[in-house]
């Protein structure tokens, strides 16, 4: 059984960790306001961009802390050196990638873009600095996921919340239409942040530099470099893309669309962040070579809810967005909303076999299996968004999804022996695919909220006979838990 302490945690981790997807959602009335889709398109140029830096600047160490963590977690001075000689290391990187962005950032930018809309000089470079802030950050809240304290993750990550809430806000105010409030926001509100995350990293860890923790972080960081600049690729090039065969503003009501539907995203990565602690523990004390039913049942429980949530992102996000956005302009996306929530109908599936890569420490095979996959996705993408705009965006990252799975069972299958019921990790998500799929192609001329809700109502249904036994018995062992503590009726 599932316990209250991990729904708890999960229900923090996810609700918290969402709190960038919230500040984003904040402001992005206040963006359609006062930004044209064109700018908006830059604006997400340069976000994208942020990204790419993020896992150049932090060199990916802030997602080793989660796996050595467990290595030194039981020895308070060999963690507090090696947190400590991570924090230099970090550091190290960051000021490297701002100086070399400095030297080449702008031949690069001027080599990949047309025109003068989109420069490295200013918002090119403050993307670069933010993304060093931004990482930092983000190695200490995965360290306090690690830790788990719950309530020391939300209270740093709502100070990050509310000043670049305040920041962004001031500068869209003073500065309408153009990109200096939200490029200025992210900037200042990263500062921010750095400066408390180093802050309390030195005042519970201190700073070494111990060349041995670092190699052997670096030893397993660099392949995981390679993996997410690969898995950038993956889900960010295509805005480049789009750019050079289309304009800004599609990029703009593409990445609009994005943004609407990466709340699903959001939630999984907090209910993955929630988990990982869990099935690491399983796995690490019991030292099994195959998947128990506890860990089983984590999965399981990620998949009826990830179908769950995509469902009601497509019901109700076209709903909700002209209840707080006015601009018409970007009512275009609408269309676009179940494609793109169907790109995290397989991420389930995908959790089982990334986690045993991430515990084992044969991220070796991550940049492999991200690299075969880039081969197809992105000269389909090309081809696609040619010949069909926006659209053939959204299909080629859905079709290349299958690709990714089988890669990672062939690079895992001896890592683990996995022993997940087939229909809820498998057939489900597909078969609710399919639904959507041939509810958009042969149902067009319906309304498209009796669509969504029927394709909800019957999701629900399906969910509840799959997962029915485990519902009663979860309820069940709730009741009598009540009785012995002498709650009663």
């Amino acid at each position: 059984m599932i316990s209250k302490k991990f729904l708890t945690s999960s229900f923090v981790y996810t609700v918290v960790g969402a709190l960038p997807l919230a500040s984003s959602i904040i402001l992005l009335p206040f963006y359609t306001w006062y930004l044209k889709t064109d700018k908006f398109g830059e604006l997400a140029i340069y976000i994208s961009f942020t990204f790419l830096m993020q896992i150049i600047a932090g060199f990916s160490m802030e997602g080793a802390i989660s796996v050595f963590y467990y290595d030194y977690k039981h020895d308070k001075t060999k963690l507090k050196h090696y947190v400590g000689s991570l924090v230099s290391g970090m550091i190290t990187s960051g000021i490297i990638t701002m100086l070399m962005s400095l030297c080449f950032g702008n031949l690069l930018f001027k080599a990949i873009f047309k025109g003068d809309e989109i420069s490295f000089y200013p918002y090119g470079f403050m993307s670069v600095v933010t993304a060093f802030f931004n990482v930092f950050f983000k190695a200490y809240t995965s360290l306090l996921i690690n830790q788990q304290k719950p309530f020391k993750f939300f209270l740093v990550n709502f100070f990050n919340f509310v000043i670049t809430i305040i920041i962004s806000l001031g500068g869209l105010y003073f500065y309408k239409h153009t990109l200096v409030g939200p490029m200025w926001g992210r900037l200042l509100s990263g500062v921010g942040i750095f400066i408390l995350a180093l802050v309390l990293f030195i005042s519970e860890f201190g700073i070494y530099i111990h060349l041995e923790y670092i190699k052997k972080t670096l030893k397993y960081c660099f392949p995981l470099v390679l993996y997410f600049i690969i898995l950038w690729s993956l889900n960010y090039l295509d805005r480049y893309i789009i750019n050079y065969f289309m304009n800004p503003s599609d990029v703009g009501i593409y990445d609009f669309t994005s943004r609407g539907t990466s709340v699903i995203d959001f939630i999984m990565i907090g209910l993955s962040n929630a988990m990982m602690p869990k099935l690491f523990s399983i796995w690490q004390n019991d030292k099994l070579e195959n998947n128990s039913a506890d860990v089983n049942r984590y999965f399981h429980s990620f998949s009826a809810i990830g179908v769950l949530l995509i469902a009601g992102i497509i019901l109700f996000l076209p709903i909700l967005i002209p209840l707080v956005i006015y601009n018409h302009a970007y009512y275009v996306s609408f269309k676009y909303i179940p494609l793109a929530a169907l790109n995290y109908v397989s991420r389930a599936l995908i959790l089982v076999y990334f986690l045993p890569i991430y515990f084992f420490k044969k991220t070796k095979a991550l940049p492999w299996i991200y690299f075969a996959c880039a081969l197809i996705q992105i000269p389909l993408t090309i081809i696609l968004v040619k010949h069909y705009g926006l659209w053939g965006a959204l299909w080629s990252a859905i079709l290349t999804k299958p690709v990714q799975i089988i890669f990672m069972y062939l690079a895992t299958r001896k890592l683990i022996k996995y022993s997940y019921n087939v229909v809820k990790m498998i057939i489900l998500p597909t078969l609710y695919s399919v639904m959507v799929i041939f509810g958009e192609i042969y149902f067009k001329m319906i309304n498209p909220v009796w669509i969504h809700l029927a394709e909800m109502i019957i999701s629900c249904l399906v969910v509840y006979l799959l997962f029915r036994k485990e519902l009663i018995s979860s309820f069940q062992k709730i009741i009598v838990k009540d009785l012995l503590k002498g709650k009663g009726f």
